[in-house]
């Protein structure tokens, strides 16, 4: 499937940090809102789609931005190649890039630095379940 669907209920999203009264639409907001409003707005897709449990869109974006091409293969393995993918099979695969990540000792910049900041989101709220249980 190629397409998304966001329903929200105002349809009106934030185009500035900085000056949040400013909203427009989706599409708007895609192609002229601030970097922190757009990052923002992405935030908030993922979120929605693990409250639906897609998991595999993450998954994928994860692999694709943090892994080295050659690794891939290797750790699309830690992903179901067919059905559903669950909350588990996404915490093996964050754990996993988190610690490659985490010994290369590089600073992330861009797009990268954001999908480690979800893959560390995923991975601490993980913690947290346990800890709770």
């Amino acid at each position: 499937m190629n397409e998304i669907t966001i329903i929200d209920t105002t349809a009106s999203f934030s185009m500035s940090a900085k000056k949040p009264e400013k909203s427009g639409s989706l599409a708007r907001a895609i192609a002229f809102a601030d970097s922190a409003s757009r990052q923002g707005l992405a935030n908030s897709i993922y979120l929605k789609q693990l409250t639906n449990g897609q998991f595999r869109p993450l998954a994928r974006d994860i692999v694709e931005v943090l892994v080295p091409k050659t690794a891939q293969p290797y750790v699309m393995g830690l992903v179901p190649a067919t059905g559903p993918m669950n909350r588990a099979n996404l915490v093996s695969l964050c754990s996993a890039v988190e610690s490659a990540v985490l010994a290369t000792g590089k600073e992330l910049k861009g797009q990268k630095s954001f999908m480690f900041g979800l893959v560390q989101r995923v991975t601490e709220s993980d913690r947290a379940n346990i800890i709770e249980a």
